[in-house]
This record gives structure tokens, C-alpha cells and sequence, in this order.
């Protein structure tokens, strides 16, 4: 076991990791890395919008008007532009994170102006996949129910519903593997050999093929390391949801009350209390993106470790990536250079005795 690249990555990432962040300790550094981070990880989930508009029932007296539709459409675009703009936010910050750790320095305006391109590649990668996942998800639900509705035959419907449950399992799993070698591996091949996002997928695929058992080595541990960093950063991310809710609920009870004891002394100011509402809406968002940041500054040698040893285990087989060394690695003067050097000042001390 000790033999495989996967094995020797692990070691070399746990030491650059204590290396980075505690050897060489910055509390500006690691906290600017904490902020890519969070960028890194920062998106926005789709929302849906459903509506029956064709023959609504009479006694709910539901008209929907133009006015409403063109609202309704307006926020559904713009829910869409702000998700896909965080999604390329998120792309450009995944580089900067990965450079950062390779120089071990933040700069945000040249590193994001250096990663734009590949960030846009990344993107377009990911919505690509996923529209492929969904469409193919659709496509094996009409072939399921058409064929279900057609025969209409309970053990038909048996077999292609284990047929049709085992082939979203199988799109699972491979849209895991896809994501999870894009980040690992192409990543970091992009960065480092400044290749295309199709090159480096490329490369990843003769990689593969030369070298099966090291992948499914690195595969299995990443899955074991997954799950214990996980409830690790778990716990501590409830132990500071739970600090950070106890604090917010004592401000927000304490101005609450205030402020309807104010209202009912003066009812005029009850506008004031709405604008109150809507300020603390965004306060509460802003708090929650608070707690995440706070979150991954305390658990921020995970995330470091598990980044470090996906570009480890790459530069093992493609050593034109060199994207992080280890100090053991870095040149030092071989003995006989340190030998030379001391008799030379020896010499020159036995001429000045002279």
C-alpha cells in the first residue's frame, strides 16, 4: 500500500499543509485564503417557478394579470443571472484558491485577472455537463413512462423501474466522478501546463487508462478522508451556528422589543418598523455568510490538506504541473559543495594568521 503515488500524496500534503499554515503561520494570509474559499464555494441553488395557469378553479377567484406575469418573469431572469454570475464567481475563485496555495501568497485583483479565462472554460464545462445530466435524466423518464403506460403490465413495470432507478443511480455516480476529476485533476493540469479544460480531460483519460489501480487507490482514500473531514467540519460548524444564533436571537429580541414598545408609545413610527424588517432580512443573510466565513477560517487546514492532495497525487504523474513542492524538495548544497566551502574559509583564515 505504501507503494502507491495515492499514499505518497497523503504524506506530502500533510506536511505542506503544516508547512503553509502553521510553519510559515500568517493570520493575513490564512484569513484572505479563508475569503477565497468561501467565494470559492459561494453559489446559489436554482429556484423553480411553478404556476397552473390554464383553468384555475372558480372558487379560489385566482386571476393572475400581465402585470404579475411580467414581475413573476423579471425575477426568475434575474434569480437566474445572479446564480449563473456567482457560479463563474466561483470558477475564477477555484483557480485562485489553487494558486494561492501554490505561491503561497493572496492577491485577489491579479490572480482573479489571471484566472478569468479558465474560469469561463470551467463554467461553460459545468453547465454543459449539467444540461447533458439532465437532459439524459428526462430523456430516461419519458422512455420509462411511455413504455410503463403502453403495456401496462405490473412485472413490466417492475422491470423498468429497476432498469430506470439503476440507470439514475449509474448518471449519479458518474456526474460525481466527472465533478470530482474536474476539480482534483483538471484543475490543476489547467493551471499548471496552461491547457484547455478539454486538454486537460484528455490528459486525465490517458492517465487513467495507463494507471487504474493508482486512481482507484486515490478514489477510496479520498472517500475515507471525505467522510471523516466532513463530521469534523460538521461539529465545528454547529458549535459556531449555535454560538452565532444564541448572540443574534439576544439582539434581535433586545431591538424587537424596543422597537414595539416605540411603535405602541408612537403609532406614527410604525413605517419605521418595516423599514427595521427589511434592514434585518439582510442583516440575517449577511450573518449567515458571516458564520460560513468564520466556519471555514476554523476548519481551513481541511480544505487545504484535501486541495493539496489532489495536486500531489497529479504531479506524480505529470511532473510538468509543479504547482506545489515540498521543503525537502527545494535545492540545498550537496556535502561536497559544503565541504569546499569550509576549507576555502579556512584557508583564507590561515592567510590572514599570516
Amino acid at each position: 500500500m505504501g507503494d502507491y503515488k495515492a499514499v505518497a500524496a497523503l504524506n506530502a500534503s500533510l506536511r505542506k499543509t503544516a508547512e503553509i499554515l502553521f510553519t510559515k503561520f500568517n493570520p493575513y494570509f490564512w484569513l484572505k485564503l479563508a475569503l477565497v474559499l468561501l467565494i470559492a464555494n459561494f453559489t446559489l441553488g436554482g429556484s423553480g417557478f411553478g404556476q397552473n395557469l390554464s383553468s384555475p378553479h372558480e372558487d379560489l377567484n385566482f386571476n393572475i394579470t400581465t402585470e404579475v406575469l411580467i414581475v413573476v418573469i423579471f425575477v426568475a431572469l434575474f434569480l437566474i443571472a445572479l446564480s449563473l454570475t456567482f457560479q463563474y464567481l466561483s470558477s475564477v475563485f477555484k483557480f485562485m484558491f489553487i494558486e494561492s496555495l501554490s505561491k503561497e501568497d493572496v492577491r485577489f485583483i491579479a490572480w482573479f485577472r489571471g484566472n478569468m479565462e479558465r474560469g469561463l472554460a470551467l463554467f461553460l464545462f459545468t453547465i454543459a455537463i449539467d444540461l447533458v445530466l439532465i437532459l439524459s435524466m428526462v430523456i430516461l423518464a419519458v422512455l420509462f413512462f411511455g413504455i410503463v403506460f403502453y403495456f401496462e403490465n405490473a412485472a413490466v413495470t417492475i422491470l423498468l423501474a429497476t432498469l430506470f432507478f439503476t440507470a439514475i443511480f449509474a448518471l449519479a455516480i458518474l456526474s460525481s466522478l466527472i465533478s470530482s476529476f474536474t476539480t482534483d485533476f483538471a484543475m490543476p493540469l489547467m493551471l499548471g501546463r496552461r491547457l484547455g479544460i478539454l486538454e486537460a480531460w484528455s490528459r486525465i483519460i490517458q492517465l487513467v487508462r495507463e494507471n487504474p489501480g493508482e486512481f482507484i487507490v486515490y478514489l477510496l482514500l479520498k472517500i475515507i478522508l471525505t467522510l471523516i473531514t466532513s463530521v469534523i467540519s460538521g461539529v465545528i460548524g454547529i458549535v459556531v451556528i449555535l454560538v452565532v444564533i444564541v448572540i443574534a436571537a439576544i439582539a434581535v429580541f433586545g431591538v424587537a422589543a424596543i422597537l414595539l414598545l416605540a411603535v405602541g408609545a408612537f403609532p406614527a413610527l410604525s413605517p419605521i418598523l418595516l423599514v427595521a424588517i427589511f434592514f434585518g432580512i439582510i442583516l440575517l443573510m449577511l450573518l449567515m455568510i458571516f458564520t460560513g466565513y468564520v466556519t471555514i477560517v476554523l476548519t481551513l487546514p481541511i480544505p487545504v490538506f484535501l486541495r493539496l492532495y489532489s495536486i500531489y497525487f497529479i504531479q506524480y504523474f505529470d511532473p510538468d504541473v509543479r504547482l506545489v513542492s515540498e521543503e525537502s524538495e527545494k535545492p540545498k548544497p550537496p556535502a561536497a559543495r559544503k565541504r569546499r566551502t569550509a576549507n576555502r574559509e579556512k584557508m583564507i583564515s590561515d592567510l590572514e594568521v599570516y
